[in-house]
């Protein structure tokens, strides 16, 4: 079981994004009241192929939160499932990867949208997108 996200992870080559967060409260049981739906049919702000700066940010907030303790550094997979083989449980459109990391997921997942801003969930969302993205074109390639 994904249970935390709360042992520190530093990367000392970005600036940080927003002020140090203490995930040590975080309960993960997911299922955010009311948060399953804030992202559902709605379209990314952020695109990979138009906004590298956000891409870039994501990824900083992906270490800030510590995303990388349970999915790994390029999102392989740790202790927790893959975010770039292309096998979302809960939809693999932009919305209900945003409705992921927002709400969280049972067994896990925390919620971080009491925790985060939309615009930086959207932000990590931007980073997925771009890993997958990445992920594909090494598979094409081979």
């Amino acid at each position: 079981m994904c249970s935390g996200c709360s042992a520190s992870d530093s990367d000392d080559r970005a600036a940080p994004l927003l002020p140090p967060v203490s995930t040590a409260g975080i309960v993960p049981t997911g299922d955010l009241a009311g948060g399953l739906d804030r992202g559902a049919g709605i379209r990314s702000p952020y695109t990979q192929a138009a906004d590298q700066q956000a891409v870039r940010d994501g990824e900083v907030l992906y270490r800030q939160m510590n995303c990388v303790d349970c999915h790994g550094y390029q999102g392989q997979g740790r202790m927790c499932p893959s975010l770039v083989d292309g096998e979302w449980l809960f939809g693999d459109t932009p919305g209900d990867k945003f409705n992921s990391v927002y709400a969280g997921r049972a067994k896990g997942m925390p919620a971080f949208g009491g925790l985060l801003p939309d615009e930086s969930i959207w932000k990590i969302v931007a980073y997925l997108e771009a890993l997958q993205m990445r992920r594909d074109e090494q598979k094409d390639t081979r």
